[in-house]
């Protein structure tokens, strides 16, 4: 098929083998020689279409997600023309590696495809996709249609919204309107209940509604929120007819409906969350307009974000810190120990598909405890040691570990046992009939036998969950020097461009080889945190400051005494995240791969340190000029040593990417980079020296410093 493009009248020709997908109205391709886009064809075009095209190209919205490289909205680009000069199609961004959005927030298809996927990476999925349907609404377009077969997730936790072609579109010079003509009864509000959309015209709080019930099923397990068992005598009413009645079975109006038993409790969602879904599906009920909108969403849903914590025994469970106990083990044990969210070992070793013992909650572990300190002191022995301190440094406790290697065999077979039997009774086959009975059905099919191996794209083998970018890259992304201030803290970050540069070196055992690394650019804190910063997050989130070292605070020193998990917290506060530690590594020593930040050589009067003479304190932050990096950035060497977001693993290096290093999927304890004011070995201070720690442990020797992208 031969096509030209309208803006510059080149022709070129699409192949049958370039086909990516066939529906009911279009065929998408590869263009050739682009890469980066697909080209989207008409089976039957119309003038109508072509004019809509041409709006929407004129027109397009601001892509939240642009700055970051990533496309939110698949919007039509340059329009395609056939031999007789009509509108057949138009060029779009290409998406692939993406899957949609049910994929993921189901369960049981979330375990087979992505079991690394947390409930962290559904609240950052939640949370881009909210604001992808904000950036529409703030540019005058509905989306219409909104369901869970035209949004797409990628591993990191990234939305794009797809068949933008279908959004109704108003033409602001003629009053023209073209109509979105259809929808989903599932995600209709009820006012559209049972209209014909060809007939009248949607509006912003039409799909409000569909994205709350996207965003329920987000962070509810996958299930809908007008789901529920029904209590009448008759048959149960189709999903249309409860969404019109207002029936939301989790509100405070009587309904003849009760939560499914399989559902998770409402009370999981923090109580901002709780009140904005019933303000959506019960006052919205009868007033649209009450629903809430994209922006108030996307503020509860990252203030959401911030307040999970991991659960002391299975610590990939994490939870809201509004409750006292983790939902997520309890869950575990009412699935016949089916874990919604595994281990990281436990999917390595293909468990994740399979019943087993689940961890035991902190009062089973607290009463196991109690009755008998033999058995607790044999088990404190068995836990696995995470990181040992540094050479100098007390030993410091080590976390709740894991049930003995018996207990957990014999609850294993228990837990199968149950399982299989729950599995074969009548109730049984109802209970997860009702669980599984509003999922897709593509996530319906069996699991076949074996164990599959893991996904080598699985998101905590390529990156965390990704955010919309909270700072812009600057308008010269190659430029040095550009800063930028965060308006949250008053940190200042420098940009550190995007590319090559070299990582390792032959000096240290865990640092070899040397190896190329490229990254896309980034901004980092020019400074470590201070205590004054620490402080400001403390009162206004309500967090625990920790004891002060031994000279006492000072608000322009760097923070200290703080875990892995206290620096990650004031990340999310802060609208930013820990650097990972090729981000650290690059920030600290440029492309040139110097030793030290200021260069080849060791110089101990460019760094607080205790190298030859005697220093028991913390400096206050950026007190050495003399010692930036060749990008600017202070404090890359003594002082304090700074959390990296990373797993450590000794031997990382031989297997990392070369593109985008992230760590390891787990290891013996968390990244620390670049010495602090207690080392007394220049070897210690260089910018390649690394090393992995408890990431429970605080120390006054350990800070950190934030990073965005």
């Amino acid at each position: 098929m031969q096509l030209r493009r309208l803006s510059d009248n080149q022709v070129f020709r699409l192949e049958p083998e370039a086909t990516l997908g066939r529906g009911g109205e279009a065929t998408i391709y590869r263009v050739p020689g682009e890469p980066k886009l697909a080209a989207k064809v008409y089976h039957q075009p119309t003038e109508a279409r072509a004019r809509k095209l041409a709006v929407m190209r004129a027109n397009p919205p601001a892509d939240p997600t642009r700055g970051i490289g990533h496309t939110s909205l698949t919007w039509p680009g340059d329009l395609l023309a056939d031999a007789e000069g009509q509108v057949v199609g138009y060029l779009m961004p290409l998406v692939e590696g993406m899957q949609p959005v049910f994929l993921y927030y189901n369960p049981l298809s979330r375990r087979q495809h992505s079991p690394l996927f947390d409930y962290r990476y559904l609240h950052v999925a939640a949370a881009n996709l909210t604001s992808a349907v904000g950036a529409l609404h703030r540019s005058g377009y509905v989306v219409g249609d909104v369901n869970e077969s035209n949004i797409l997730l990628s591993e990191t936790a990234l939305a794009t919204l797809v068949d933008t072609d279908s959004f109704q579109v108003r033409d602001a010079q003629t009053g023209v309107v073209y109509r979105c003509t259809v929808g989903k009864p599932d995600f209709t509000p009820p006012e559209l209940q049972g209209k014909r959309f060809s007939e009248g015209d949607r509006a912003p709080a039409h799909d409000l509604f569909g994205l709350a019930c996207l965003l329920f099923r987000l962070l509810m397990e996958g299930t809908h929120p007008f789901d529920g068992i029904y209590a009448g005598e008759d048959d149960p009413p189709s999903q249309g007819a409860r969404i019109a009645a207002g029936h939301f079975p989790y509100g405070v109006k009587p309904v003849p409906y009760r939560p499914k038993p399989g559902a998770p409790p409402f009370t999981l969602l923090p109580p901002e969350l709780q009140r904005l879904f019933r303000r959506c599906f019960e006052e919205g009920h009868a007033d649209p307009e009450a629903r809430p909108d994209a922006e108030v969403w996307l503020s509860a849903l990252q203030a959401a974000e911030r307040a999970l914590i991991p659960c002391r025994i299975q610590p990939r469970h994490l939870y809201g810190s509004h409750l006292s106990a983790c939902p997520w083990c309890e869950r575990t044990q009412q699935l016949g120990g089916v874990d919604p969210f595994p281990s990281v070992e436990a999917v390595r070793q293909g468990r994740h598909l399979r019943p087993v013992a689940p961890a035991r909650t902190p009062t089973q572990a607290a009463m196991a405890s109690a009755s008998s300190s033999a058995s607790g002191q044999r088990r404190r022995r068995r836990r696995r040691r995470i990181a040992a301190p540094l050479a100098g440094a007390a030993p410091t406790p080590t976390p709740p570990g894991y049930p003995s290697e018996r207990l957990l065999r014999r609850g294993l077979a228990l837990a199968l046992a149950i399982f299989l039997v729950a599995v074969s009774l009548p109730l049984g086959r109802r209970f997860l009939a009702n669980l599984q009975s509003d999922m897709p059905g593509e996530a319906l099919q069996p699991v076949a036998q074996g164990v599959p191996a893991v996904s080598s794209s699985n998101p905590f083998g390529v990156s965390p969950p990704t955010r919309n970018a909270s700072l812009p890259p600057p308008a010269d992304p190659a430029a040095l020097g550009q800063t930028r201030r965060n308006p949250r803290d008053g940190a200042t970050l420098l940009w550190i461009p995007a590319g090559p540069f070299l990582m390792g070196s032959s000096a240290g055992e865990n640092e070899k080889p040397p190896h190329s690394v490229t990254l896309t650019g980034y901004w980092i804190y020019k400074t470590p945190v201070t205590l004054a910063q620490y402080r400001k997050f403390c009162s206004e989130t309500g967090h625990a400051m920790p004891p002060a070292p031994a000279w006492g605070w000072q608000d322009n020193h760097p923070m200290v005494n703080v875990t892995w998990y206290d620096a990650r917290s004031y990340c999310d506060w802060a609208g930013v995240r820990l650097p990972t530690e090729a981000q650290w590594e690059k920030a600290a020593r440029g492309v040139e791969g110097r030793a030290y930040p200021w260069g080849a050589t060791w110089e101990e009067v460019r760094c607080r340190n205790s190298v030859g003479k005697r220093v028991e304190s913390t400096s206050p932050v950026g007190s050495f000029p003399q010692g930036a990096s060749p990008y600017g950035v202070l404090d890359m060497a003594g002082n304090v040593f700074q959390w990296c977001a990373d797993w450590y693993g000794e031997r990382y290096y031989l297997t990392a990417p070369d593109h985008n290093p992230t760590g390891p999927l787990s290891g013996t304890g968390r990244v620390l980079r670049g010495g602090c004011w207690g080392s007394d070995d220049p070897l210690t201070l260089r910018a390649t020296y690394r090393y992995g720690y408890n990431p429970y442990a605080a120390q006054d020797f350990i800070g950190f410093r934030g990073a965005a992208w």
